[in-house]
């Protein structure tokens, strides 16, 4: 139990330094970040934004509609 907890503190701490190693050299501030500094194209950010989306729906809307439609047609057809 001791030496998980250690193993866990050492891991917590190094990505916290990998972290805070990476925001020193490149984020210049909060727009930069999210924009990358106005270097990409509008297009890209687009498609960026549609694939997050559509990996969130098929992921957890598809089974889910899935599982309804087999809880209606069995209380239908049982």
């Amino acid at each position: 139990m001791q030496l998980d907890l250690i193993v866990l503190v050492i891991f917590a701490f190094m990505i916290f330094l990998i972290g805070a190693a990476f925001t020193r050299m490149g984020s210049k501030s909060g727009q930069a970040f999210f924009e990358a500094g106005g270097a990409t194209p509008r297009w890209i950010n687009g498609l960026s934004l549609f694939i997050s989306y559509f990996s969130s729906l098929t992921v957890f809307r598809g089974p889910s509609i899935v599982l309804i439609s087999i809880w209606i047609w069995r209380k239908k057809f049982t």
